[in-house]
Order: C-alpha cells, then structure tokens, then sequence
C-alpha cells in the first residue's frame, strides 16, 4: 500500500468531482448533514478554520452515474478513480453547495447586512448565493444587477467568492491496495474506533489549549488559507514573537529575529505559533475588509503584519474607533514610504496603541499623495500603492491567457485569478501598447493584468465597444480609445496617465485620510470621493 498526501483547494475539489474522478464507496453513509451544518461548515471555511481532511482509495472503477451534493456525473472508466472512504459528508457539501439550485438542501446564501452564512435562498438583494459567489461570470452579472452596493459591500461579495475558492484541504490517498475489504477496514477504524465524546469532553475541548506544534510553516500558509497569499519567512518569524508577553519590540534584522526566535523554549514557542496563527485570522479580514488590501503582495509596507497581530493579540477584534485609526495607519504607511512601522513598546489601551502607530509615522510635507508615475513594480511600495488605487475600479481581465482562459470579463479580484496570479509570483503590470513608441514607459502605458503580449491585449481592447465596462475598469474612456485606434500612443499614454494619477491619489486619501483629526471624534469620509475612476476633480 502506497500513501501520498495531496493539497487540493475548495474549487479543485469542486472542478475534480465535474470531471468524474470521485466516486463512492458502497459502505459509505448517505448524506446526512442538515442546513445548519452546511452553512457551519462554510462558515469555518470562511473564518480560516480547520475543517478536516479527506481520505480515498486510488482505485480503478467502471463507468457510472455519480450522485455527489445532488450533482450526477457520468463518470468514465478510470484505473486511478478517487473513491471516497472518509469525507462524504464534507465532499457532498462543497459539491452542493457550489452547484445548488433553488430546491436543493445544499441551497446556502451569504448575507452581505450580516456577514453570516443563511440556509436556503435568497430572500432579499443583498443576499449572495454560493454558486453564484464562486463563478466568476454569475457573480459579475449579480453585481452588475446591483449597481447601489458600497464599495465595501461588493469587495464582501468579491472576497468571499475568493475565500472559499482557495480555501485548502488535505487529502489522504492511499494507492495499490489489496482489495477493497481494506478500504472498509479503513471506514470502521476511523468512524467506529474510541469513544464518543460526552459534553464534558467538548466543554473540556473548549478551555483547554491546543497540545501540537504548528511550526513556522503553519503560521506562513496561515494567510495562504485565508486567500491572502502565503507569508514571507521573516513576517511569520515576526508574527511568533509580536504575540510573546510581555509585549515588546519585534525586530526587523533578520539575524536578530532568528537568534530570538530560537531562544524561545519549545513551550512557549509552540504557544506563542498557535497564537499567532489565531491572530493572523483577524488581522488578514481586517486587511482585506476595511483595508480594502486583497493580497499580501499588495500590502504597502509587510511590516504592517506583525504589528497587526500583535495589536489583535493584546486586544482583541479592533473596535470602530480603532478600525479607522488602523485603516489610516496602513495607507499613511503606504503613502510616506515608511520601512518601520512602530515595532516597539505598545501604549495601554487599543485606542491609545492606534493613535501611537498614526503619530510614529515621519511628517509628511504635502497633503496630498502624488502618485509615481514609473511606479509598476511591486516589488517596491511606490508600485504596491499604484496597484492599490486602480484596484479600486474593480478592473475585469481583458484578454484570455494561460490558466485564466475561460475567465475573460471576470473580475481581476475575483479568487481564480488573484490568487494563482499574485501567488505564482507574476507580474501586476502589463503594458497595453509598444513601449518603443512612447517616449516614458509610465503608469499610462500599463493595465493591471496577467501577462498578456502587448499586441494581443491591444487587439483585445480595439475589439470591446466604447464605454464598456471592462474599459472603464482600467481607466480607458472613449477619448481615451479613439487615440489607441489612430495610434496615437504617446497622447493616449499622457492623457491616461493623469487620470490614473487622480484616482490613485483619491483612492490612497479615501483611506489614508491626511489632514483628518486623528484623536478626539473623528469625521467621516467615503471611501470613494467622486467618480471611483477618479474623472472629477476635488
């Protein structure tokens, strides 16, 4: 008997069962989950939870009709079939889930007022189906169909379909068995051995601390699982010791971090990783919801992280108050270029601890952000900051490419393409026309987008009617379209150019809200100011 242990995300498992390779075992259980299961176990999915592994059997299997969540495939012959031996209730409801129609048990919407999974369907507009978060194309006409949703609301609606898409779970497949008496061993041993636990055994569960070790690894894929991207070596190592108490400085020499994370005892270690990895929960939904921050790639300065958990761990889920004066902290970071970002000694109070990390910034001169017109390299703040801002005109994918082929028109944010596309470490900027014939290759030149040759991603954009919304995301109005089809780069580029520059600069403000009381009761601001593609002036 062979073992492997494979990683499959959420819409892997979903695309694999389409296809026909799972199947089920004939001593398996029905499908025995309720409503409020289902949505329980989206929800744990959702938080960045643990949610069990799968186990199969690699095995050669005939031609069938496959019932899984509802969904019958007509699987083909297959001598390395999955056939499920543990998991069919957690395969079941992913399957349904993401396939649902109105009459299916596995019916389940996301409800965008309360931030709460609902059994059942859709009852009001701003309830969200699963299968229409998790396709790309169904979630794009939904939001479309709903032009009066913040910002905030349809960034909900965008990263949950993100979330549950690239969320991972094991899977355990174990290859050349003897015969098939061994994968019902296997089933009785895991489903009938030990004991049942009693309600003192949960409440026990409930007070008692995790006895493993997660290890740096853990705390790095920790992100990853949320949808965020994985961490870097040095932010996780910096993660572990921002939640030691008492609360100190973190270090940000990468031999300093290693010689103190080291020092620490293998107790207060592995406790210092589990508290780390339930920090990083609040801190990446913090990002992603109220930062409006997609993917750590993006983030304007990594040492944000850190200093985050270490903020969630002293005290807990950011209130109101703090949410704004955090959400300031970030962009401002962003915004003065800033490579520290208060790692030392924490104020007392959550309240007083966000105001400490605004007022550590350096003073800036100008009020306003000016935005760098090279900046289209993340790999430095100045093009993080640059891709911020025209993220926020919800650009679509303009041209099939590679791996997103079948995905064109659907939202750049949407988990299927930032994701692998951030992840695999690829470029965010790519240019729309020949460089050779513009005189100053700057943002003008370049939409967000994956890799595309310039030529096809012209051909491309000639090809979309004036005023389409997929020109519109990447801040290409019908002026703007008639120069690239006179070939007038180098007007079409200036004249982009300083568009680009005024959303980027109302986008960074919306945010990082310079000139705004930091303390005492705050203003409020939108945070879109005027048209979301920065056309009006202040």
């Amino acid at each position: 008997m062979q073992q492997r242990t494979l990683i499959l995300t959420l819409g892997e498992i979903a695309r694999t069962a389409e296809q026909g390779r799972f199947r089920i075992s004939s001593f398996s259980r029905p499908m025995v989950w309720g409503p409020k299961q289902i949505a329980a176990f989206f929800d744990s999915v959702y938080q960045g939870f643990p949610v069990g592994m799968l186990m199969v059997a690699e095995e050669p299997a005939q031609a069938e009709d496959v019932d899984l969540g509802g969904l019958i495939v007509h699987a083909p012959d297959d001598s390395k079939a999955w056939t499920i031996i543990d998991g069919v209730q957690r395969l079941s409801t992913i399957i349904g889930a993401w396939q649902a129609r109105d009459n299916s048990r596995y019916a389940l919407c996301f409800d965008l007022e309360r931030r709460a999974f609902v059994p059942g369907t859709a009852t009001h507009l701003l309830m969200l189906p699963i299968p229409v978060a998790v396709h790309p194309n169904l979630l794009r006409a939904w939001l479309t169909e709903r032009p009066f949703l913040s910002e905030e609301q349809r960034g909900e609606a965008i990263g949950l379909g993100s979330r549950l898409a690239s969320y991972e779970i094991p899977m355990f497949v174990m290859a050349n068995l003897k015969d098939r008496t061994v994968s019902h061993e296997l089933f009785t041993r895991i489903n009938r051995g030990g004991a049942q636990l009693s309600q003192a055994d949960v409440d026990r569960g409930r007070l008692r601390p995790r006895e493993r070790s997660f290890g740096l690894a853990q705390v790095m894929r920790r992100t990853a699982a949320l949808g965020f991207g994985q961490l870097t070596h040095q932010s996780a190592t910096q993660c572990v010791l921002a939640v030691l108490k008492p609360h100190a400085d973190i270090p940000s020499s990468a031999s300093t971090l290693l010689r103190k994370y080291r020092e620490i005892s293998p107790e207060t270690r592995r406790e210092a990783e589990q508290a780390a990895l339930e920090a990083l929960g609040v801190t990446v939904s913090f990002l992603q919801r109220e930062c409006r921050i997609p993917h750590a790639r993006l983030l304007p300065v990594e040492a944000t992280i850190p200093v985050l958990a270490r903020f969630v761990h002293a005290f807990g889920r950011p209130g109101v108050r703090e949410r704004e004066l955090l959400r300031r902290w970030v962009w401002r970071a962003g915004g003065r270029l800033a490579e520290d970002v208060a790692m030392g000694a924490m104020a007392r109070t959550p309240t007083k601890e966000a105001e400490r990390l605004l007022n550590s910034l350096p003073v800036r001169g100008k009020l306003n952000y000016q935005p760098d017109r090279f900046g289209t390299d993340i790999e430095y703040p100045e093009g993080r900051m640059n891709a911020l801002g025209m993220l926020g005109a919800q650009p679509m994918l303009i041209a099939p490419t590679g791996q997103f082929r079948e995905l064109q028109g659907a939202p750049l944010a949407d988990s299927q393409i930032l994701t692998p596309w951030l992840d695999d470490g690829g470029e965010v900027f790519t240019p729309l026309l020949p460089l050779d014939l513009v005189s100053d290759a700057t943002i003008g030149c370049f939409v967000l987008h994956p890799r595309v040759p310039p030529m096809d991603l012209l051909r491309a954009i000639l090809n979309l009617p004036s005023g389409s919304e997929v020109l519109d995301g990447h801040f290409i109005d019908q002026y703007g379209l008639a120069l690239l089809r006179k070939e007038r780069f180098e007007e079409f580029s200036a004249d982009r150019e300083a568009t680009l520059e005024k959303a980027i600069r109302r986008r960074v403000q919306s945010f990082a809200r310079w000139g705004f009381r930091d303390a005492g009761r705050l203003p409020t601001l939108n945070d879109i100011t005027g048209d979301s593609n920065g056309r009006s002036d202040d």
